[in-house]
């Protein structure tokens, strides 16, 4: 067995024994995180305006929506929402309130993020306001909270 898969697989065996992987079915125009892929991103959103690789995924840049595929299966990772017309699974739309989010969360936020661990969603905020809505295809959290005590962690 190769290191870097052994110590994957250790990494994940950690994991497993301590926190819950949670996946979620979350969608923005019928394309399903976890499950599409970028051909079918291209089909429903047109062509991305460009791309940026990163270690483990590429981003793609389209109208009002940035997609990331993850390189090992190919399909949606993230997608992340700047779209204003887009509203989530709590009724919440980009632009809105950050006591908004907090009243649907029944939280208050100090960072400049919070995960929705029920609905696979990360809110960012600038200003007070929502500036981007993040769907996430897992979690990793410990207690019903993200791991690492950190507001947000998405795989």
């Amino acid at each position: 067995m190769k290191p870097v898969i052994l110590c994957v697989s250790l990494l994940m065996a950690f994991y497993a024994s301590s926190a819950q992987i949670i996946t979620y079915d979350t969608r923005y125009k019928g394309l399903q995180v976890g499950k599409a892929t970028i051909a079918d991103v291209i089909s429903v959103l047109g062509s991305p305006h460009g791309k940026k690789a990163n270690s483990n995924n590429v981003r793609y840049y389209f109208d009002g929506v940035h997609v990331t595929i993850q390189d090992s299966t190919g399909r949606i990772n993230t997608i992340i929402i700047y779209d204003r017309m887009y509203v989530d699974a709590n009724g919440i739309r980009v632009g809105e309130f950050k006591r908004d989010v907090e009243y649907v969360l029944k939280k208050r936020i100090q960072a400049p993020a919070v995960s929705d661990l029920k609905n696979g969603i990360i809110y960012w905020f600038k200003g007070g306001r929502v500036s981007s809505i993040v769907l996430a295809y897992q979690a990793l959290s410990r207690n019903g909270r993200p791991s690492g005590g950190a507001e947000v962690e998405y795989l």
